[in-house]
């Protein structure tokens, strides 16, 4: 979410001081403990103070602040080289929810990070930014963004190239599939026995298992390709398979498939709500839209460039992987946690 955490770390001479945001969330501390198996963390940046319990075995210093907080950011980006940025509005809501981070949030980051010296900033972007329906897609395709997330993303894309130009920061968006692991959405509703289906998803789609995920930004931060790739792992497979696979991991799990327009047009009532309370929620009608689109990634896009493999090239072996991992102790989805500090 917005403001979420922001994590400093000493990686070496090779890529410097590196700036984490969005920490806390699923795939940062995923990037957060990856970076700390072999690099001290130097310094925290904290929106949400509680969630600061998932990464208590991590040496670090705490520091307030949030997106659209200079004064904290500018704080925070002090000698840094390299920033990771994941933080923001990470649903597929409107564009008029998502914006204020994606866009606004990262514009502030990027040019308060040109200013401070900042060397190179990678950018978790998304696949959503591609329409999807003509083939595969690589770091060749047009963007043809058709929800509100996607269109976020492309526009927070492109204010990062606007800023590249203005200076000497060099920008990397690293453009990510469906990303799954055992701290995710879908992972956590499962361990609970029960997930829903909303239509038939048949289509192919491209997915990433987190750990792979976070190994591409690393990756990213330490090299130096530049540019706007999409990355995903070797083989596409339809939401079906993904299920038909968790329900072999997790046995016992019971899967409820609901049509499709039933699904999207029930999935309008809880976004309502959420708006209104000003919770975030993943059960959207473009999440159910997204189920059944086909998006596919190019096999082999942009590995070669970062000089790694994927270490789980299929959902056969990311789910296996995930389904024996558990997520920390009291590990709450950054979506589904509405506490405030």
């Amino acid at each position: 979410m917005e403001g979420a955490w922001v994590v400093c770390m000493h990686t070496g001479a090779s890529s410097g001081r590196i700036l984490v945001t969005g920490a806390t969330g699923f795939i940062g501390i995923e990037v957060a403990r990856q970076l700390a198996a072999t690099h001290a963390v130097r310094r925290l940046m904290v929106h949400r103070p509680h969630r600061g319990v998932y990464l208590r075995d991590l040496a670090v210093d705490l520091v307030p602040g949030s997106l659209d907080d200079e004064a904290t950011l500018e704080r925070a980006l002090r000698d840094v080289d390299v920033v990771i940025h994941l933080a923001g509005h990470a649903t597929f809501e409107s564009y008029r929810v998502v914006a204020p981070s994606l866009v606004g949030g990262t514009e502030r980051l990027a040019r308060l990070a040109a200013r401070a010296g900042v060397r190179r900033l990678v950018f978790s972007s998304s696949t959503l930014v591609y329409d999807g329906r003509d083939g595969s897609v690589d770091d060749r395709t047009m963007a043809a963004p058709w929800t509100g997330y996607g269109h976020a993303k492309l526009e927070a894309e492109q204010a990062l190239a606007r800023i590249e130009a203005e200076g000497t920061m060099q920008v990397t968006s690293i453009r990510l599939p469906h990303v799954y692991g055992s701290g995710d959405a879908m992972f956590g509703m499962a361990r609970r026995g029960f997930v829903v289906s909303p239509g038939r998803g048949d289509r192919p789609f491209s997915h990433l298992h987190v750990a792979d995920a976070a190994r591409a930004l690393i990756a990213a931060a330490g090299t130096d390709w530049r540019g706007v790739s999409p990355i995903a792992d070797d083989r596409p497979a339809s939401w079906r398979e993904f299920m038909t696979l968790l329900r072999i991991a997790l046995p016992g799990l019971r899967e409820l498939r609901v049509p499709r327009r039933v699904a999207w047009l029930g999935a309008h009532a809880p976004s309502l709500v959420a708006r209104g309370r000003r919770r975030p929620t993943l059960l959207t009608p473009d999440a159910v839209t997204g189920w059944n689109r086909t998006l596919v990634v190019t096999p082999g896009t942009l590995w070669p460039a970062l000089g790694i493999t994927p270490r789980y090239p299929t959902i056969e072996s990311g789910i296996a992987a995930a389904a024996r991992v558990h997520p920390p102790v009291g590990w709450v989805h950054s979506v589904d946690d509405h506490r405030r500090d």
